[in-house]
């Protein structure tokens, strides 16, 4: 069951939180596991979706934001993307 932290501003459901509880049984101990390898295999897709995107910006000329490198400047093109 998830509880709902109101927002401060009372406007809708601020985060609703999940709470996973297991029992101390073997089963119990699998499940947690289990999940926890979901849990990696999630993270570890979204970090190379995240890299294969970033890449993508690259390799088309543009810029992906952070600190420009000594020596370049960033500008900006016709449509206001700065590359």
């Amino acid at each position: 069951m998830g509880a709902e932290i109101p927002r401060a501003n009372g406007d809708g459901p601020g985060a609703v939180i999940h709470a996973r509880k297991h029992n101390r049984t073997d089963s119990g101990w699998m499940m947690e596991s289990m999940l926890e390898i979901f849990d990696e295999h999630y993270s570890r897709q979204i970090s190379a979706d995240t890299l294969r995107s970033m890449s993508k910006i690259e390799r088309g000329g543009y810029f992906n934001g952070g600190r420009v490198p000594y020596g370049y400047t960033a500008v900006q093109d016709s449509r206001g993307v700065r590359e």
